[in-house]
């Protein structure tokens, strides 16, 4: 698997990527419509993560906190949710070939 590294775009999208910056940042103002070049921000896999939906049931005892612990759970919206480490997410999607929103606040 081709390394892949995590942007953030404007402060909202996490894009995954195995492509260098510039050319997710490319890929990124064209789907986005973006006229302007941002910044983006190189996010560390191992110890920045995202709120994942999460089907499981609550375990016995477990507390539905919403800090931001990987494995800690919290509901959104309505929707029971696990946060979990950028790395584990990029685990999970398997091999990515093209830059991908893997979370957002904007959506």
């Amino acid at each position: 698997m081709a390394e892949i590294n995590v942007y953030l775009f404007d402060e909202c999208d996490y894009v995954a990527s195995p492509w260098a910056l510039k050319e997710t940042q490319e890929w990124h103002n064209k789907l986005t419509g973006a006229g302007y070049e941002c910044d983006p921000e190189v996010v560390n896999i191992k110890t920045c993560g995202m709120w994942k939906e999460t089907s499981g049931e609550l375990e016995k005892g477990k507390v539905v906190t919403g800090d931001k612990i990987f494995g800690n759970l919290g509901y959104f919206a309505g929707t029971l949710c696990v946060y979990t480490s950028f790395d584990d997410e990029i685990k999970q999607l398997g091999d990515i070939d093209e830059p991908e929103i893997i979370a957002s606040t904007e959506y």
